[in-house]
Parts: structure tokens; sequence; C-alpha cells
């Protein structure tokens, strides 16, 4: 991948020992920068610089490591997807249909694009605690997230801001959990652009119907939402359309006091079945 700028005849040309006895020629070596090494994991295997791994079924999943990026081409996977970059933000980019068990990151933003769709078990946005991090769904990109119903936690968890945009993109989630919601942001929610026909830009669903009693003293964050954001806002617009529904006590779309609920040329349904929300 180097490129050698040889400026002379010269440089190529062969050259006669003092004794006139014979020619030797020059030799010109080029040595490749090493490359990045991944910092993505899959099924506990770090996978290679410009590795291509296959799922058996024609779907392909391509790593490019030096933007922390992998291309998932109906690639049919069933074990997560880590991404353990600690200064360069990642990337999973859609082709065609695509599956996972879990996406999580440890340090650094995701951004999920491309026109595909990516069907998958959990999302965790960043997986260590200790560090804020984004997550961007957006490019026309499908993503839906389905927690198995034995686990009581969120489907999709980010510490920093989620944002959902772009014509097309598609972000639904929907879990049981009994103590916690379905989308769960430590910072804003910002979603934006027209889903398409019966289609919503993001939907968030909590299916736990258990009704709990007056008395049980819950805080919020223990209860089984929809969606529960602990920023400052939730902005809807650009013909989003948002579906936050919850089958027992818990709120459709809970936030602390005396934050915004933003809706312009959008649409936001919240429906819950409680007495103490």
């Amino acid at each position: 991948g180097d490129t050698v700028t040889l400026s002379e005849v010269s440089h190529l040309k062969g050259y006669q020992n003092p004794d006139g006895t014979a020619i030797c020629l020059k030799t010109i070596t080029i040595t490749p920068t090493p490359a990045k090494d991944s910092t993505i994991r899959y099924n506990g295997t770090t996978l290679k610089q410009g590795e291509t791994i296959k799922d058996g079924k024609g779907g392909t999943a391509t790593v490019d490591s030096k933007n922390n990026t992998i291309t998932l081409d109906n690639f049919k996977g069933n074990y997560p997807l880590e991404f353990n970059a600690e200064f360069t933000p990642n990337s999973i980019i859609l082709i065609g249909d695509s599956t996972l068990s879990a996406v999580e990151t440890k340090y650094q933003k995701l951004t999920i694009s491309g026109s595909g769709s990516l069907t998958v078990g959990s999302i965790r946005v960043p997986n260590n605690t200790q560090h804020t991090a984004n997550l961007t769904i957006t490019g026309g990109a499908h993503v839906t997230v389905n927690r198995p119903s034995s686990e009581d936690k969120p489907v999709v968890e980010v510490s920093g801001n989620l944002t959902v945009t772009g014509d097309g993109t598609q972000l639904s989630a929907e879990c049981t959990a009994a103590t916690n919601p379905a989308i769960e942001v430590g910072g804003n929610v910002t979603i934006s652009g027209n889903p398409g026909t019966n289609a919503y830009t993001v939907k968030a669903y909590n299916k736990y119907a258990t009704q709990r009693g007056r008395d049980d003293k819950l805080r919020p964050s223990q209860m089984p939402s929809a969606i529960e954001i602990s920023g400052d806002s939730l902005s809807i617009s650009n013909s989003a359309q948002v579906m936050a529904k919850t089958d027992s006590d818990g709120a459709a779309v809970w936030m602390p006091k005396q934050k915004v609920i933003s809706v312009v040329d959008a649409s936001l349904i919240a429906q819950n079945r409680s007495h103490n929300f």
C-alpha cells in the first residue's frame, strides 16, 4: 500500500563492480506500515485487520480496524460483538439482514448505519459504566433489539445520548423486564425522520404485565417502563413516529422533573396500564 517515487532512471539501472567483472542490480525494499491492531471481538476472538468471517450461510462480516468499523452483509451470527477501542469511535455498517446475540462497547460511542437491518439481543454503550458514550442509528438502518424474556435488564442501555435520525431509520426495542425499562438513556434523546408507512422511528415496548400494589414504594427507575431518560430532553421532529408502551405500572416515558419533551411535526404515542403513573 506504500507509494515510492523514483526520480531518476539511474535508480533502476544496475551498476558495475569496481573491477569491472560484474553487473549488480540495485534493490528496492518496501516495508508496509504495520496494520493497526483490531479492537473488535466476535465470539470472544479478536478479529484481524481486513479479516472477513463467514457465517456458513452466505453472509459475511468484514473488519476495518483503521476506522474501528465492521460491515455486516447478511451475516447470521449467534454470538456477541464487542468493541474495545479506547480512543476511536466505533461503527457498524449494515447490508442486507443480519443478526447478533449482543453488541457491547467498552469506552467509545457507536454508530449503526447503512441500508440493511440488524436483529440483536441487546445493545450496551458503553459496557464500562465509568465512561459515557453515545449511540447513533442513522442512514435508513433498521435495528430490532429483543432481550430474552428471562432477563430483567434493558434491551438498549446508553450512558450518553441516543440519536435515531434519517428517513427510513428505525429502532425497535422490546423486553419483559420486571424492574427495568426497555430503553435506558443516561443523556438526551433525539429522534427525527419519517420511518415509512406503518412503521415507527422508535418503538419501545415493555411487555411485563404484572401489576404491583400502591404501597410497594418502588423508585421510578425500578419500574417496568418503556423509555427512561435521565438527561434534560426528549426531542422528536421531522415526521418521526414514536411509540412508548408498557403493559404494567411503569411509565411509558419517564424523565426527571422539569425536563423537556418536544414534539414538532412528529408523533409521540405514550401508553401504559398503571395506577402509579
